[in-house]
Protein backbone atom coordinates (compact mmCIF):
# COMPACT_ATOMS: atom_id res chain seq x y z
CA UNK A 1 0.00 0.00 0.00
CA UNK A 2 1.44 3.35 -1.04
CA UNK A 3 1.46 6.61 0.87
CA UNK A 4 -1.47 8.99 1.31
CA UNK A 5 -0.42 12.60 0.62
CA UNK A 6 -2.50 15.64 1.55
CA UNK A 7 -1.92 18.81 -0.49
CA UNK A 8 -3.11 22.05 1.08
CA UNK A 9 -4.42 24.37 -1.63
CA UNK A 10 -6.25 24.00 -4.92
CA UNK A 11 -4.73 26.27 -7.54
CA UNK A 12 -2.42 25.80 -10.52
CA UNK A 13 0.64 25.12 -8.39
CA UNK A 14 -1.24 22.48 -6.40
CA UNK A 15 -2.63 20.88 -9.58
CA UNK A 16 0.97 20.52 -10.81
CA UNK A 17 2.07 19.05 -7.46
CA UNK A 18 -0.76 16.52 -7.53
CA UNK A 19 -0.02 15.69 -11.18
CA UNK A 20 3.62 14.98 -10.33
CA UNK A 21 3.01 13.11 -7.06
CA UNK A 22 0.44 10.78 -8.62
CA UNK A 23 3.24 9.53 -10.90
CA UNK A 24 5.18 8.23 -7.88
CA UNK A 25 4.98 4.46 -7.33
CA UNK A 26 5.25 5.25 -3.61
CA UNK A 27 2.03 7.29 -3.54
CA UNK A 28 -1.37 5.58 -3.71
CA UNK A 29 -3.74 8.37 -2.67
CA UNK A 30 -3.80 12.15 -2.94
CA UNK A 31 -6.21 14.43 -1.10
CA UNK A 32 -6.55 18.19 -1.36
CA UNK A 33 -8.12 20.86 0.83
CA UNK A 34 -9.53 22.69 -2.19
CA UNK A 35 -10.05 21.86 -5.79
CA UNK A 36 -10.67 23.18 -9.26
CA UNK A 37 -12.20 21.46 -12.28
CA UNK A 38 -9.11 19.30 -12.82
CA UNK A 39 -8.18 18.40 -9.25
CA UNK A 40 -11.62 17.25 -8.15
CA UNK A 41 -10.53 13.72 -9.09
CA UNK A 42 -7.76 13.89 -6.46
CA UNK A 43 -9.87 15.34 -3.70
CA UNK A 44 -11.17 13.60 -0.62
CA UNK A 45 -13.02 15.60 1.99
CA UNK A 46 -10.29 17.45 3.84
CA UNK A 47 -11.68 20.36 5.88
CA UNK A 48 -9.67 23.58 5.91
CA UNK A 49 -9.70 24.19 9.68
CA UNK A 50 -6.35 23.25 11.20
CA UNK A 51 -7.63 20.92 13.92
CA UNK A 52 -9.99 19.23 11.46
CA UNK A 53 -6.99 18.69 9.19
CA UNK A 54 -5.12 17.07 12.09
CA UNK A 55 -8.04 14.72 12.66
CA UNK A 56 -8.27 13.95 8.92
CA UNK A 57 -4.56 13.14 8.79
CA UNK A 58 -4.85 10.79 11.75
CA UNK A 59 -7.99 8.96 10.66
CA UNK A 60 -6.97 8.73 6.99
CA UNK A 61 -3.35 7.71 7.66
CA UNK A 62 -1.82 10.66 5.83
CA UNK A 63 1.92 10.07 5.47
CA UNK A 64 2.84 13.58 4.36
CA UNK A 65 1.23 17.01 4.14
CA UNK A 66 2.51 19.43 1.49
CA UNK A 67 1.39 23.05 1.87
CA UNK A 68 1.20 24.99 -1.39
CA UNK A 69 0.01 28.60 -0.82
CA UNK A 70 1.54 31.28 1.35
CA UNK A 71 -1.53 32.19 3.44
CA UNK A 72 -1.71 28.96 5.53
CA UNK A 73 2.06 29.17 6.01
CA UNK A 74 1.78 32.68 7.42
CA UNK A 75 -1.13 31.53 9.60
CA UNK A 76 1.00 28.82 11.24
CA UNK A 77 -0.62 25.65 9.87
CA UNK A 78 2.77 23.92 9.71
CA UNK A 79 3.35 24.45 13.43
CA UNK A 80 -0.02 22.95 14.36
CA UNK A 81 0.59 19.86 12.21
CA UNK A 82 4.12 19.35 13.57
CA UNK A 83 2.90 19.78 17.15
CA UNK A 84 0.57 16.86 16.45
CA UNK A 85 3.45 14.75 15.06
CA UNK A 86 2.23 14.87 11.45
CA UNK A 87 4.94 14.94 8.77
CA UNK A 88 4.68 18.20 6.86
CA UNK A 89 6.83 19.67 4.10
CA UNK A 90 6.53 23.42 4.63
CA UNK A 91 8.15 26.15 6.72
CA UNK A 92 7.01 27.18 10.18
CA UNK A 93 5.13 30.42 10.71
CA UNK A 94 8.32 32.09 11.95
CA UNK A 95 10.35 30.87 8.97
CA UNK A 96 7.59 31.87 6.54
CA UNK A 97 8.21 35.48 7.54
CA UNK A 98 10.80 35.46 4.77
CA UNK A 99 7.77 35.92 2.51
CA UNK A 100 5.03 37.24 4.79
CA UNK A 101 7.19 40.24 5.71
CA UNK A 102 9.32 41.79 2.98
CA UNK A 103 10.95 43.93 5.65
CA UNK A 104 11.99 40.83 7.62
CA UNK A 105 13.48 39.37 4.43
CA UNK A 106 15.47 42.53 3.68
CA UNK A 107 16.83 42.63 7.21
CA UNK A 108 17.81 38.96 6.93
CA UNK A 109 19.66 39.72 3.70
CA UNK A 110 21.40 42.73 5.21
CA UNK A 111 22.48 40.77 8.31
CA UNK A 112 23.83 37.86 6.23
CA UNK A 113 25.59 39.84 3.49
CA UNK A 114 23.20 38.75 0.74
CA UNK A 115 23.32 41.23 -2.12
CA UNK A 116 20.08 43.21 -2.47
CA UNK A 117 18.91 46.71 -3.42
CA UNK A 118 19.23 49.57 -0.93
CA UNK A 119 15.98 50.05 0.93
CA UNK A 120 14.02 52.04 3.47
CA UNK A 121 11.12 51.08 5.74
CA UNK A 122 8.32 53.66 5.82
CA UNK A 123 5.01 53.86 7.64
CA UNK A 124 4.11 57.46 6.84
CA UNK A 125 3.99 59.70 3.79
CA UNK A 126 6.54 62.02 5.43
CA UNK A 127 9.07 59.19 5.43
CA UNK A 128 8.13 58.22 1.87
CA UNK A 129 8.58 61.75 0.57
CA UNK A 130 11.94 62.13 2.30
CA UNK A 131 13.20 58.90 0.71
CA UNK A 132 11.94 59.89 -2.74
CA UNK A 133 13.91 63.14 -2.60
CA UNK A 134 17.15 61.22 -2.17
CA UNK A 135 16.56 58.42 -4.69
CA UNK A 136 16.64 58.26 -8.46
CA UNK A 137 13.65 56.87 -10.39
CA UNK A 138 12.29 54.39 -11.17
CA UNK A 139 11.09 53.75 -7.61
CA UNK A 140 10.03 50.36 -6.25
CA UNK A 141 7.31 50.34 -3.60
CA UNK A 142 6.29 47.11 -1.87
CA UNK A 143 3.64 46.27 0.69
CA UNK A 144 5.36 44.60 3.64
CA UNK A 145 2.84 41.77 3.96
CA UNK A 146 1.12 39.28 1.66
CA UNK A 147 -0.78 40.86 -1.24
CA UNK A 148 -1.41 37.91 -3.59
CA UNK A 149 1.53 38.83 -5.80
CA UNK A 150 0.12 42.30 -6.51
CA UNK A 151 1.77 44.36 -3.76
CA UNK A 152 4.65 45.75 -5.84
CA UNK A 153 4.66 49.04 -7.72
CA UNK A 154 7.41 50.20 -10.08
CA UNK A 155 6.95 53.95 -10.48
CA UNK A 156 8.65 56.10 -13.10
CA UNK A 157 8.00 59.49 -11.50
CA UNK A 158 7.94 60.97 -8.01
CA UNK A 159 4.25 61.89 -8.33
CA UNK A 160 3.36 58.33 -9.38
CA UNK A 161 5.31 56.95 -6.43
CA UNK A 162 3.62 59.33 -3.97
CA UNK A 163 0.18 58.38 -5.26
CA UNK A 164 0.96 54.65 -5.07
CA UNK A 165 2.42 54.89 -1.57
CA UNK A 166 -0.55 56.95 -0.37
CA UNK A 167 -3.01 54.35 -1.70
CA UNK A 168 -1.06 51.53 -0.05
CA UNK A 169 -0.80 53.27 3.33
CA UNK A 170 -4.48 54.15 2.97
CA UNK A 171 -5.42 50.46 3.00
CA UNK A 172 -5.18 49.29 -0.62
CA UNK A 173 -3.89 45.93 0.61
CA UNK A 174 -5.34 46.08 4.12
CA UNK A 175 -2.94 45.25 6.93
CA UNK A 176 -0.35 44.09 4.38
CA UNK A 177 0.44 47.68 3.39
CA UNK A 178 0.45 49.41 6.77
CA UNK A 179 4.23 49.43 6.41
CA UNK A 180 6.03 49.89 3.12
CA UNK A 181 9.37 48.78 1.78
CA UNK A 182 10.90 51.29 -0.62
CA UNK A 183 13.76 50.09 -2.82
CA UNK A 184 16.10 51.28 -5.49
CA UNK A 185 15.29 49.70 -8.83
CA UNK A 186 17.49 46.87 -10.08
CA UNK A 187 17.95 46.15 -13.77
CA UNK A 188 19.03 43.01 -15.56
CA UNK A 189 17.74 39.52 -16.28
CA UNK A 190 15.31 37.95 -13.79
CA UNK A 191 15.77 34.35 -12.66
CA UNK A 192 13.46 32.35 -10.40
CA UNK A 193 15.67 30.09 -8.30
CA UNK A 194 13.96 27.58 -6.00
CA UNK A 195 15.41 24.92 -3.72
CA UNK A 196 13.97 22.01 -1.78
CA UNK A 197 15.51 22.21 1.68
CA UNK A 198 15.46 20.62 5.13
CA UNK A 199 16.91 23.79 6.65
CA UNK A 200 20.57 22.75 6.27
CA UNK A 201 20.91 20.83 3.01
CA UNK A 202 19.27 22.01 -0.20
CA UNK A 203 18.50 20.57 -3.64
CA UNK A 204 18.22 23.17 -6.41
CA UNK A 205 15.28 22.92 -8.78
CA UNK A 206 15.43 23.83 -12.47
CA UNK A 207 15.70 27.56 -13.05
CA UNK A 208 12.96 29.53 -14.75
CA UNK A 209 11.90 33.03 -15.68
CA UNK A 210 8.48 34.43 -14.87
CA UNK A 211 6.71 37.18 -16.84
CA UNK A 212 4.90 39.35 -14.30
CA UNK A 213 3.38 42.15 -16.38
CA UNK A 214 -0.07 41.73 -17.89
CA UNK A 215 0.76 42.87 -21.41
CA UNK A 216 3.26 42.16 -24.16
CA UNK A 217 6.69 43.78 -23.91
CA UNK A 218 6.33 43.88 -20.12
CA UNK A 219 3.60 46.53 -20.11
CA UNK A 220 0.50 46.89 -17.99
CA UNK A 221 -0.29 45.92 -14.43
CA UNK A 222 1.86 43.68 -12.27
CA UNK A 223 0.24 40.25 -11.90
CA UNK A 224 0.88 36.93 -10.19
CA UNK A 225 2.55 35.78 -13.43
CA UNK A 226 1.40 35.60 -17.06
CA UNK A 227 3.88 33.05 -18.36
CA UNK A 228 7.11 31.26 -17.66
CA UNK A 229 10.06 29.48 -19.28
CA UNK A 230 12.44 26.88 -17.88
CA UNK A 231 15.42 26.94 -17.90
CA UNK A 232 15.74 30.70 -17.47
CA UNK A 233 17.37 32.16 -20.61
CA UNK A 234 19.89 34.09 -18.51
CA UNK A 235 20.97 31.08 -16.45
CA UNK A 236 24.00 29.06 -17.50
CA UNK A 237 25.50 26.05 -15.71
CA UNK A 238 27.37 28.23 -13.22
CA UNK A 239 24.31 30.13 -11.98
CA UNK A 240 23.00 27.35 -9.75
CA UNK A 241 26.27 26.94 -7.83
CA UNK A 242 26.65 30.71 -7.56
CA UNK A 243 23.10 31.18 -6.27
CA UNK A 244 23.55 28.40 -3.71
CA UNK A 245 26.80 29.88 -2.40
CA UNK A 246 25.84 33.56 -2.41
CA UNK A 247 22.11 33.43 -1.62
CA UNK A 248 20.60 30.14 -0.47
CA UNK A 249 23.15 28.86 2.05
CA UNK A 250 23.71 32.28 3.70
CA UNK A 251 19.92 32.63 4.07
CA UNK A 252 19.54 29.13 5.52
CA UNK A 253 22.44 29.64 7.94
CA UNK A 254 21.04 33.01 9.00
CA UNK A 255 17.59 31.61 9.63
CA UNK A 256 18.94 28.61 11.56
CA UNK A 257 21.11 30.89 13.70
CA UNK A 258 18.04 33.02 14.47
CA UNK A 259 16.17 29.95 15.70
CA UNK A 260 13.84 29.80 12.67
CA UNK A 261 15.23 27.01 10.45
CA UNK A 262 13.52 26.80 7.07
CA UNK A 263 12.12 23.48 5.78
CA UNK A 264 10.25 23.61 2.49
CA UNK A 265 10.58 25.19 -0.92
CA UNK A 266 12.65 28.37 -0.63
CA UNK A 267 12.22 30.67 -3.61
CA UNK A 268 14.73 33.39 -4.43
CA UNK A 269 13.73 35.94 -7.05
CA UNK A 270 17.08 36.93 -8.54
CA UNK A 271 18.26 39.70 -10.81
CA UNK A 272 21.46 39.16 -12.77
CA UNK A 273 23.00 42.48 -13.78
CA UNK A 274 25.04 43.23 -16.91
CA UNK A 275 28.22 42.12 -15.11
CA UNK A 276 26.76 38.73 -14.14
CA UNK A 277 26.34 39.72 -10.48
CA UNK A 278 23.33 38.21 -8.68
CA UNK A 279 21.01 40.39 -6.59
CA UNK A 280 17.97 39.21 -4.61
CA UNK A 281 14.66 40.88 -5.41
CA UNK A 282 12.60 38.86 -2.91
CA UNK A 283 12.19 35.55 -1.17
CA UNK A 284 9.09 33.36 -1.15
CA UNK A 285 8.38 30.55 1.29
CA UNK A 286 6.89 28.16 -1.29
CA UNK A 287 6.91 27.15 -4.93
CA UNK A 288 6.11 29.87 -7.43
CA UNK A 289 2.98 29.91 -9.55
CA UNK A 290 3.20 29.54 -12.59
CA UNK A 291 6.85 28.42 -12.16
CA UNK A 292 5.80 25.07 -10.68
CA UNK A 293 3.85 24.27 -13.84
CA UNK A 294 7.05 24.24 -15.96
CA UNK A 295 9.52 23.00 -13.33
CA UNK A 296 7.74 19.75 -12.44
CA UNK A 297 7.24 18.57 -16.06
CA UNK A 298 11.04 18.81 -16.44
CA UNK A 299 11.70 16.78 -13.26
CA UNK A 300 12.61 13.20 -14.19
CA UNK A 301 13.03 11.92 -10.63
CA UNK A 302 10.33 10.97 -8.12
CA UNK A 303 9.23 14.00 -6.11
CA UNK A 304 7.86 12.12 -3.09
CA UNK A 305 11.11 10.77 -1.51
CA UNK A 306 12.87 14.15 -1.16
CA UNK A 307 9.71 15.80 0.18
CA UNK A 308 9.36 13.13 2.85
CA UNK A 309 13.09 13.17 3.64
CA UNK A 310 13.07 16.95 4.11
CA UNK A 311 9.95 16.76 6.28
CA UNK A 312 11.80 14.23 8.43
CA UNK A 313 14.81 16.53 8.72
CA UNK A 314 17.47 15.28 6.31
CA UNK A 315 17.47 15.53 2.53
CA UNK A 316 21.24 15.02 2.16
CA UNK A 317 20.92 11.54 0.63
CA UNK A 318 18.44 12.63 -2.04
CA UNK A 319 19.10 13.78 -5.62
CA UNK A 320 16.98 15.31 -8.37
CA UNK A 321 17.23 14.53 -12.11
CA UNK A 322 16.18 16.95 -14.84
CA UNK A 323 15.24 16.78 -18.50
CA UNK A 324 17.40 18.79 -20.89
CA UNK A 325 14.24 19.95 -22.67
CA UNK A 326 12.78 23.43 -22.44
CA UNK A 327 9.34 24.02 -20.90
CA UNK A 328 7.15 27.03 -21.72
CA UNK A 329 3.92 27.93 -19.96
CA UNK A 330 1.38 30.50 -21.15
CA UNK A 331 -1.17 31.71 -18.61
CA UNK A 332 -4.73 32.26 -19.81
CA UNK A 333 -6.44 34.87 -17.66
CA UNK A 334 -10.06 35.91 -17.26
CA UNK A 335 -11.51 39.11 -18.66
CA UNK A 336 -10.89 41.96 -16.21
CA UNK A 337 -7.82 40.39 -14.62
CA UNK A 338 -6.03 41.52 -12.50
CA UNK A 339 -8.39 44.23 -11.20
CA UNK A 340 -11.83 42.58 -11.49
CA UNK A 341 -11.70 39.12 -13.09
CA UNK A 342 -14.97 37.87 -14.59
CA UNK A 343 -16.04 34.46 -13.28
CA UNK A 344 -18.66 31.99 -14.44
CA UNK A 345 -17.80 31.88 -18.14
CA UNK A 346 -17.90 28.45 -19.80
CA UNK A 347 -14.50 27.12 -20.92
CA UNK A 348 -13.99 24.97 -24.02
CA UNK A 349 -10.88 22.77 -23.86
CA UNK A 350 -9.27 20.65 -26.59
CA UNK A 351 -10.22 16.98 -26.38
CA UNK A 352 -6.85 15.72 -27.67
CA UNK A 353 -3.51 17.15 -26.54
CA UNK A 354 -0.33 17.22 -28.58
CA UNK A 355 2.48 15.04 -27.20
CA UNK A 356 4.33 16.57 -24.23
CA UNK A 357 1.74 19.28 -23.66
CA UNK A 358 -0.51 19.71 -20.64
CA UNK A 359 -3.09 22.10 -19.22
CA UNK A 360 -2.86 22.99 -15.55
CA UNK A 361 -6.01 24.40 -13.96
CA UNK A 362 -5.97 27.30 -11.51
CA UNK A 363 -9.15 29.40 -11.45
CA UNK A 364 -11.66 26.86 -12.75
CA UNK A 365 -14.70 25.10 -11.33
CA UNK A 366 -16.81 22.14 -12.46
CA UNK A 367 -20.47 23.21 -12.63
CA UNK A 368 -23.03 20.67 -13.91
CA UNK A 369 -20.40 18.99 -16.10
CA UNK A 370 -19.29 22.36 -17.49
CA UNK A 371 -15.88 23.83 -16.76
CA UNK A 372 -16.18 27.52 -15.88
CA UNK A 373 -13.88 30.37 -14.94
CA UNK A 374 -13.55 30.88 -11.18
CA UNK A 375 -10.55 33.14 -10.76
CA UNK A 376 -8.17 35.59 -12.39
CA UNK A 377 -5.51 33.28 -13.75
CA UNK A 378 -7.62 30.47 -15.16
CA UNK A 379 -5.30 27.97 -16.87
CA UNK A 380 -1.70 27.44 -17.94
CA UNK A 381 -0.92 25.90 -21.32
CA UNK A 382 2.42 24.12 -20.92
CA UNK A 383 4.64 22.36 -23.43
CA UNK A 384 8.02 20.65 -23.49
CA UNK A 385 10.28 20.97 -26.51
CA UNK A 386 13.82 20.21 -27.63
CA UNK A 387 14.52 23.93 -27.76
CA UNK A 388 12.83 27.22 -26.86
CA UNK A 389 11.23 27.65 -30.27
CA UNK A 390 9.61 24.21 -30.28
CA UNK A 391 8.33 24.50 -26.71
CA UNK A 392 6.99 27.98 -27.35
CA UNK A 393 5.21 27.03 -30.57
CA UNK A 394 3.56 24.02 -28.92
CA UNK A 395 2.42 25.98 -25.87
CA UNK A 396 0.86 28.69 -28.03
CA UNK A 397 -0.87 26.17 -30.28
CA UNK A 398 -2.42 24.73 -27.14
CA UNK A 399 -3.32 28.13 -25.69
CA UNK A 400 -5.17 29.07 -28.88
CA UNK A 401 -7.32 25.94 -28.66
CA UNK A 402 -8.76 27.07 -25.31
CA UNK A 403 -11.85 29.23 -25.57
CA UNK A 404 -13.83 31.31 -23.09
CA UNK A 405 -15.27 34.84 -23.12
CA UNK A 406 -12.66 37.55 -22.74
CA UNK A 407 -9.70 35.19 -22.50
CA UNK A 408 -6.46 37.15 -22.38
CA UNK A 409 -2.86 36.02 -22.66
CA UNK A 410 0.47 37.48 -23.62
CA UNK A 411 1.81 36.65 -27.07
CA UNK A 412 5.51 37.16 -26.26
CA UNK A 413 6.24 34.56 -23.58
CA UNK A 414 9.70 33.03 -24.24
CA UNK A 415 10.09 35.13 -27.38
CA UNK A 416 13.69 34.92 -28.54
Amino acid sequence: MGAHVLIVGGGGREHALAWKLQQSPLVSQISMTAHNAATAKFTSLAPAEALQLVEFCRTQNVALVVIGPEVPLAAGLTDILRANKIAVFAPSQAAAQIESSKIYAKQLMRDNNIRTADFAVCDSMTQVEQWLKNTRPPFVIKADGLAAGKGVLICQTEDEAKKGAEEMLGGRFGDASQRLLLEENLEGQEISFIVLTDGTHALPLATCQDYKRLGDNNTGANTGGMGVISPAPAADDSISAKAMEEVIFPALRGMAAAGTPFCGFLYAGLMMDKDGVLWVLEFNARLGDPETQVILPRMESDLYPPLLAAANGDVSAETLAWSSQTAVGVVLAAAGYPQSPVVGDVISLPTVLEEQTMIFHAGTVLDNDEIKTAGGRVLAAVALGDDVSQARDKSYRLAKEVEFNGVQFRTDIAKE
